[in-house]
């Protein structure tokens, strides 16, 4: 579950709370993140800030069985387009 500070309310999630919400280590985001098998994150604080997660975003892709990012990127663009 994501920490209580987290989750006053926001919409954004940690590197702490995503790696509770899928049940892996904290450096298992970071790899999911880099090889491209998690949603891109956005940067606090600019390009190399740290990395948060839309949690409605989190939720929809873990809906959508966890596709790769290339493919949860044509998924969401059709339903924006």
């Amino acid at each position: 579950m994501p920490d209580q500070k987290t989750d006053l309310g926001t919409t954004l999630l940690t590197v702490k709370d995503m790696a509770a919400l899928l049940s892996v280590h904290p450096k298992t985001i970071s790899e999911m993140t880099r090889n491209g098998r998690l949603p891109l994150p956005l940067r606090i604080g600019g390009p190399t800030g740290r990395p948060r997660w839309r949690r409605a975003e989190i939720e929809a892709w873990i809906a959508a069985g966890t596709p790769a990012v290339d493919r949860w990127m044509e998924m969401t663009s059709k339903r924006t387009a």
